[in-house]
């Protein structure tokens, strides 16, 4: 299959950034030719692109995918009451099948809105996996870890099947497993470790929430003695192949931590302010500490949207 876009501003990826105003040439999935002139090429479709800008798909690096079926099932909340009171007992009900279609929903919205890869946290990631394959869109899907179990395993289920779901995606063209250990409140130290562990050896990622309120920052650390990046560095977990999402209430010593060990962070602003976490992650002291930092919308019940723009 082939497809010619004409008269379109071009947003490439080469090392100037270049914006070219004129026409792109696609055949069997790889772009061909980017010109200023007119390329007198046939095609199987023609798009007038004129008033359009072609610009490489947006990655949303931190969602729950099926949670586009809770979109304003619960609202004006603070994080842990959101949580505990509203969404974990209504997402013990879902299923398999619930599942299917949240994700479908998400993918639709997230293809309308210019998003072609996305990195999922949630249960019942096999038929998230089945809906991307099935759509055609590029899927960091995590196998979710929480010590009090999921919807779909118990806790004694979790690292075995876990074990099972990368060994079953992780040749896969579209889809690449990833470990997803909940947060520091809800895992404990010999279950973050041992996601650790299984990652190393599969050489896959980790993703985890972290520093998400400052009710998350002091709770783990009443707990363990140590704020939760800090909790993260002692129990050995902090490397090249962990994401950290939210990052809303951490240091400049933890950005230095994070740096030195090539942590990945993910900024979700709509999400942190629809939930309302008073803080924000510092994105010019992360990007000035030379972190990588992705943007992501989180689940649609905390932001209401899956559009990235």
């Amino acid at each position: 299959m082939s497809v010619l876009i004409r008269n379109a501003v071009i947003l490439t990826q080469n090392q100037k950034r270049q914006r070219i105003s004129g026409d792109i040439f696609v055949e069997d999935e790889v772009i061909q030719q980017i010109s200023e002139k007119p390329i007198t090429v046939e095609a199987d479709f023609k798009i007038d692109g004129s008033g359009t800008v072609v610009l490489p798909g947006l990655i949303n690096t931190h969602t729950h995918i099926p949670m586009t079926l809770l979109r304003g099932y619960a609202d004006d909340m603070v994080l842990q009451t959101w949580l505990e009171k509203q969404i974990w007992p209504v997402e013990a009900k879902l299923n398999k099948t619930a599942v299917e279609i949240g994700t479908r929903l998400g993918l639709l919205e997230m293809i309308q809105s210019g998003t072609s890869s996305f990195l999922d946290m949630y249960f019942f990631e096999d038929a998230v996996g089945k809906m991307s394959e099935e759509m055609t869109v590029r899927a960091f899907l995590g196998f979710a870890l929480i010590d009090f179990g999921t919807p779909e395993y118990s806790s004694e289920q979790l690292f075995p099947e876990c074990q099972r779901f990368i060994a079953q995606w992780k040749n896969n063209k579209l889809i690449t497993p990833v470990i997803a250990p909940h947060a520091a409140y809800t895992c404990s130290p010999e279950t973050l470790q041992a996601a650790h562990e299984m990652a190393e050896k599969q050489n896959v990622l980790l993703h985890i929430h972290c520093s998400e309120t400052r009710d998350e920052v002091y709770d783990v650390k009443q707990q363990y003695g140590e704020r939760p990046v800090g909790h993260l560095k002692k129990l050995g977990v902090l490397d090249k192949n962990m994401i950290l999402a939210h990052c809303g209430w951490i240091t400049k010593n933890e950005i230095v931590d994070l740096q030195k060990q090539d942590v990945k962070v993910v900024h979700c602003p709509v999400s942190n302010m629809k939930i309302a976490t008073g803080g924000y992650a510092p994105v010019p002291e992360m990007l000035n500490a030379g972190l990588a930092v992705g943007l992501g919308t989180d689940g649609a019940a905390s932001n209401n949207t899956l559009d990235m723009f």
